[in-house]
């Protein structure tokens, strides 16, 4: 099957799914709720949208940027409350760990984010530092076969309702502001987290 004819079928069903699922008396609740629809997202599991980022091997569909992107568009053109964890689930989990993970990374958690959903967030920016993200203050350091992580983060969207944060922090001299930064995987359960819960997902 042509590749167009496979996005056009993709297209079909989920614009069927969105008008099931997610109708728009429940939108309305969800954005004035702030509400993160956990249902609808495991249906998305269900039908196998956080493949489209991951490879074979793990379990994914192999890697669609084209069908990953349609799905983002309409989901999100119907609500962020879905289109936004999509995102943190198919991209900021799948392309990351799948570009830049290690291979236990990789065997460990892309199988979660095709058959769970499971959810990153992104801890870039801080109280105190703007779009100059190698100014931040976070840092973290090796302590035997621990990594102790200290800072705030601010704006990390879904942390609330993500297992892991995608965290920036300086891993060396101040000085040398662009040569010591480092993401780390940082569980949201982990010992010292504080999360600010407020809201369900924003």
């Amino acid at each position: 099957m042509q590749e167009a004819e496979q996005l056009e079928m993709l297209r079909d069903s989920l614009s069927r799914f969105i008008d099931i699922e997610m109708p728009l008396d429940a939108v309305r609740r969800w954005d004035r709720e702030n509400e993160f629809p956990a249902e609808v997202h495991g249906k998305l599991v269900d039908m196998g949208l956080m493949g489209l980022t991951v490879e074979e091997e793990y379990g994914g569909s192999g890697r669609d940027i084209s069908a990953t992107v349609m799905v983002i568009e309409m989901l999100c053109a119907r609500s962020l409350a879905v289109g936004g964890p999509f995102i943190q689930s198919a991209c900021y989990a799948g392309l990351n760990i799948a570009e830049v993970g290690s291979p236990r990374q990789k065997a460990e958690l892309l199988p979660r984010v095709v058959n769970e959903g499971m959810i990153f967030a992104y801890g870039i920016s801080e109280p105190d530092v703007g779009a100059d993200v190698a100014s931040v203050r976070s840092t973290a350091k090796r302590d035997g076969d621990s990594i102790i992580v200290n800072g705030s983060k601010r704006f990390c969207s879904g942390a609330t309702i993500a297992s892991f944060i995608y965290t920036l922090v300086r891993t060396g001299p101040v000085d040398d502001r662009r040569r010591n930064l480092s993401l780390v995987l940082v569980p949201t359960d982990a010992p010292g987290i504080v999360l600010n819960r407020r809201t369900r997902w924003a």
